[in-house]
């Protein structure tokens, strides 16, 4: 498994679904929104020093924190369907740092 070190650039591809795609509308008549991470690509450098493209959906299971962090900065996710990273992340990050800052000691 290769290390993280930083997330550079990202790009859409022709198979990204665009916010007007976004809903469906049920039987009942409800709209929903389609959740996708198809169609994403981000561009990382390893902690080796080589620099590769990742499709999101795998960056979002390995590195969950750091796409969280790149999607608020870009604001990919107030643009587009990825609303499956986000929040949630974010709040497990800070949950970590003060666990670091604030051990537990007995």
């Amino acid at each position: 498994m290769l290390l993280l070190d930083s997330i550079v650039n990202h790009c859409k591809l022709e198979s990204a679904l665009n916010y007007e795609d976004a809903f469906i509308t049920t039987k009942s008549g409800q709209r929903r929104r389609k959740y996708t991470t198809a169609g994403w690509e981000f561009c990382c450098c390893w902690k080796d020093g080589t620099i590769s493209w990742a499709p999101l959906n795998i960056m979002k299971e390995s590195h969950p924190v750091e796409v969280a962090e790149i999607c608020s900065i870009t604001q990919i996710r107030e643009r587009t369907c990825i609303y499956l990273v986000g929040e949630a992340d974010l709040k497990k990050r800070e949950t970590l740092q003060s666990t670091k800052s604030n051990p537990i000691t007995s």
